[in-house]
């Protein structure tokens, strides 16, 4: 990837996703005390800290369309999958994200 790129994973993905996200700063919302807040919170807290989301939920995705503030959003669109798999599925997608938003 040819930067670092700062990530919050929504709650829906586990926090230890975001340690394997090695090279980027990665962070899940339950370890910066935003798991049961609203999405509003959410994007505020990714928006100042310059944070992409990344979510299994389409409310991040349809949100920003609705409001077409730039925000980043990794809307990521695949069935129930195991914490094991999730980094499988990643890896070979991840200079292509990091295209896409870097």
């Amino acid at each position: 990837m040819a930067g670092q790129v700062k990530i919050l994973l929504a709650a829906r993905l586990p926090p230890a996703l975001a340690r394997w996200l090695q090279g980027h700063s990665a962070e899940a919302v339950r370890e910066v005390g935003l798991r049961e807040v609203e999405d509003g919170v959410i994007r505020a807290h990714a928006r100042h800290t310059g944070a992409v989301i990344r979510t299994k939920d389409e409310d991040f995705a349809a949100r920003s369309r609705q409001e077409q503030d730039g925000q980043v959003i990794v809307w990521w669109r695949v069935g129930n999958s195991s914490n094991a798999a999730r980094p499988a599925w990643l890896e070979p997608r991840l200079p292509g994200i990091g295209q896409l938003v870097g």
